[in-house]
This record gives structure tokens, sequence and C-alpha cells, in this order.
């Protein structure tokens, strides 16, 4: 949350190296930022632990697959995993460390953000910059309700983006090095990063000024960072290409034969994807500061105006590209996420008069009532779906059905469904237990095994297996969380069976659709 105060008068614009905080005044923006930043990410945090024990169906996925460490998850990098998995083991597997691992992250994107645009910027726009981020609601919305990859990926793009322009405004060895940290964990969060650092790096070589910095013997070290950070990940992928591939591919062509009729419902997605991802943004800022900026272009920096304007160019044709020769046909806004995450800074970068401007005290209030909006509203969610709308995965009642279990008098060892969100969820309340998405062909010791899933679903998960056609289920009727009394129970159905168990993607191994 940001205080209409931070755009109080502030003096005379300056550049600060990457890294270091602006003295005395000059950071004051600053402190009012983190300030509210730091509030408004323990409030999301506490609101998240007070409103559900039920999980998204992203987070169901991470609690099954960070039972173990591994290469690869299916067709998302493995970086995300591997930080939630250290959440767990600090915290436990539940919704604290869920809800901690990503708002640590939208908290660095914030953070580094800024300290791009404090490069850029006077200290109040450089603060508006990363503030202006709660205007967009893919970020503000999306990444609190159900993103994971992709707020992992926005942060480290984020990153990549403050070293860049410290090293445009003086290249030192060790911003190479970091680099290569940078680089290397975002193609470890997803893959989609490739784009933006080829339209990032095309960007840096088309303007003559800061083609030097790609051009430096140190970006040798850069590079030797990123590859041995992704080379183990790389060489799983080449043993798993087609789960790794697949997911993706029929993402980005939504079951869409290519043809004519597929470009140019490509070529109309990428033209309306953009003021989408934008909003309500780009309103604020027309109907805040208007059309006619001419006037507030003194200051700018035209160097990296230029390199801007050539990363959205590069951009809007490798996205054709993705069309024309990748058969895209439709574009989801939350793509978009680390590609055009710091629009608010291009904005200001393009036109740094705005600094005077008596309306950016607006700007700021507008910020800080989105984020409380959508802080109250995410909250309240549950409890709305339960009561008057359509109960979904947070109303899960995760607690009561494993009440309903443990019934039975026995504790199990493994728990298996066909059902990848409730399977997930119950690590919550087994967390000692082996989880099991069905279908898989590793051997598994014996033991109490619980086939668990929605009654209407169990005939087909007992008939996975010839050994689990003779269990005999028992059903159960419990109450959806959050729910009104006169709202029929959900029905779930299941049994114990022994012996050795083979089933799919032990922890998720199926193609999930992590984001």
């Amino acid at each position: 949350m940001l205080p209409a105060s931070l755009s109080a008068t502030a003096p005379a614009r300056e550049r600060v190296p990457v890294g270091r905080l602006p003295p005395g005044d000059a950071g004051r923006p600053a402190r009012w930022l983190f300030a509210g930043l730091l509030l408004y990410f323990a409030l999301q945090v506490v609101m998240r632990l007070l409103t559900s024990q039920s999980v998204e169906l992203d987070e169901a996925e991470q609690l099954l697959w960070t039972q173990d460490l591994r290469l690869g998850y299916g067709p998302q990098p493995p970086l995300y995993s591997w930080l939630q998995w250290a959440f767990f083991e600090v915290f436990g597997a539940s919704i604290l460390a869920l809800a901690l691992l990503k708002n640590v992250l939208l908290l660095g994107t914030y953070s580094f953000t800024w300290l791009a645009a404090r490069q850029l910027l006077a200290p109040r726009l450089a603060a508006l910059s990363s503030a202006s981020l709660l205007l967009l609601l893919q970020i503000v919305w999306e990444s609190q309700r159900d993103l994971t990859h992709s707020v992992l990926v926005t942060t480290c793009a984020a990153a990549t983006l403050a070293i860049v322009v410290g090293l445009i405004r003086a290249p030192r060895s060790g911003l190479y090095l970091l680099l290569g940290v940078a680089v290397g964990c975002g193609l470890l969060a997803k893959y989609s990063f490739f784009m933006f650092v080829v339209a990032f790096g095309v960007a840096l070589l088309w303007v003559p000024a800061t083609r030097r910095v790609l051009l430096d013997r140190r970006l040798a070290l850069t590079v030797l960072v990123a590859a041995a950070l992704v080379a183990p990940h790389a060489l799983w992928v080449l043993d798993h290409l087609r789960e790794a591939a697949s997911s993706t591919a029929g993402k980005l062509s939504g079951g869409q034969p290519r043809g004519l009729g597929q470009i140019a419902r490509g070529l109309s997605s990428v033209v309306l994807i953009v003021p989408s991802f934008l909003s309500p943004l780009w309103l604020v800022l027309l109907g805040l500061f208007g059309w006619r900026l001419s006037a507030h272009r003194q200051g700018r920096d035209a160097v990296m105006v230029a390199v801007f304007v050539r990363y959205l160019a590069v951009l809007a044709v490798l996205m054709v590209l993705m069309v024309v020769l990748g058969g895209a046909a439709h574009f989801r806004d939350r793509w978009l996420q680390p590609l055009l995450f710091f629009s608010p800074l291009m904005y200001f970068v393009a036109w740094p008069g705005l600094e005077r401007h008596a309306r950016l005290p607006v700007l700021a209030g507008l910020a800080v009532s989105m984020a409380l909006l959508c802080l109250t509203l995410i909250s309240l969610r549950p409890f709305y779906n339960g009561h008057y709308g359509e109960p979904e995965q947070m109303n899960l009642p995760v607690q009561g059905l494993a009440n309903a279990v443990r019934q039975s008098g026995v504790e199990p060892a493994v728990i298996v469904s066909n059902n990848k969100h409730l399977v997930g969820a119950m690590r919550l309340a087994f967390p000692a237990a082996r989880l099991v998405h069905s279908g898989s062909q590793a051997e598994l010791p014996a033991g109490a095994v619980l086939l668990l899933s929605y009654a209407a679903d169990f005939d087909a998960l007992r008939g996975l297996r010839p050994g689990w056609e003779p269990a005999r289920p028992t059903g159960v009727a419990v109450p959806y969380s959050h729910a009104g009394a006169d709202r029929p129970p959900l029905r779930f159905a299941y049994a114990f069976v022994n012996g050795p168990l083979s089933a799919a993607a032990v922890s998720g191994g199926a193609a999930g659709t992590s984001r």
C-alpha cells in the first residue's frame, strides 16, 4: 500500500547505481513504498491462513510434486518446486508455506522493478513505477489467486531488468555474474523466459549505445553461470522431451489445426491480449495524464527509450512468428506477465516530466485502493462462493474429509486418487502419507493404501488395477467449507487396499497445469 504522500515534492532527479539506496529525503518515497508493500503482503499471508484451509489447483500440484526433489516435473521447469520444497522443509507442508513463498516472490518483483526504476527516474516516479504494478490485474489478482511458475518467472525477469540497467549505467564483473544467476533462474522458472531474454538481447544489440553490454568479454561469465545452472534440467528435458513440450504446444494451438483460420485467430488474439493484460493500468494513465504528453518529455533518457521501443518491437515480431510458424491460436494474459510487467516503468521513462504532474497523488491513491480491494475480494471469495455462488476448489472440506477417513481407524501410508486437486490437498491433512495421482507404473512398498475419489469417480479409480476391483467403497458426505446449510454436501468414496502399488506418476508425474 502506497500513501499519497509518496508523490510529495521531491528533490531534483538523480540516478543511483544498482544496489545502492538514495540518501536523505530522496529515499522517503522508497521507505513509504516498502513499508506499504511489507504490510500488504503480510496481510495477504494472514488472510490466506484465515479464509481457507483448502488449496487451488496449482498449489495442490506443488503439494503433490514436492514430495521429492527432481530435475523435472512434467511440463514445467523445476525451480518453483525446489523453492516450495525448501519452504515445506522449514514450515511444514502447509498453507503458510505456500502463501509465504508466493508473497516473498511477489515482493521481489516489486522490489526489483523499483531497483531498475531508481536508476532511471526521480525517487517518487521510481516508487510509482513499482506501485503501479498493483494496477495490473494479472499481477495484483491472478498472481495471488492461483499462479506459481508465472509468479517466479516475473520475479526473475524483474531481477534481470534491474541488472541490465545497472550494466548499461556502469558495466561491472559482479553484475555480469549476477546476470547469469538471474537468467539461469529465469529459465528454470518457466521456459517462456527465453522469449524475454531474446527480446531484450536483440534490443540491446539494436541500440548502438547499449551494444557494448553484450559485446563485452565478461558476458562469457554470464553465459557460463547460466549454463551451469540450467544444464542438469536441460539433460532431463532431453530424456523427457515429449512430457516437457506437449502441454505447452497444446496450450498455444488451443487444439486448432494450422491454416489461415488459425493465423487469423492468433493475430487477433495478439492484438487483443495486450490491452487486456495492461488493464486497468492503461485506462488509469490515460484518464489521469491524457494523450498529449509532449510537454513531459523533458529529461527523457533517449537511450533507454530506444531500448524499450525496440524491445516491444522485437516482442511483437516474436509473437507474430509464434502465430505464423508456431501454430499459436490463442494467447493468455499470464503469458505476458514476465514480458510486460514493467510497462509502468517504460511509461515514466518515456515521460519523466510527469514527476511534477499534479495528479500523481491520485495515481498513488488508486494503486492503494486497488491493493485493498483485491485483498478484500480474494479473502471473501470462499465465503461468497460457498453461500451465493458456485463452490470451488477453496471450498474443498480438507479437514472434514480427513476426519471422515480417520473414523475407519486406519492411518493411510499411501493415498491414491484420480483427482489431482483432491490428492494434493490431502497432504495438508496426512503429511506423512505418500500421495499418488493415479495411473503410474512405479512400484511402491506394501502398506495401507487409501483409494480416494469423488463418489461418482470411484469405479474408474478402482478399475485402474485388477487388484483394486474388489475394494468395497465407503461413502461419506462432507459439507463444503464456508457454505450455507442449504448447500448439498460433497460426496466422496474411499476404500483401503493392501499390497504393492503401481500408479501413473508418483507425486504428479503426469503432465500438469501449473502456471
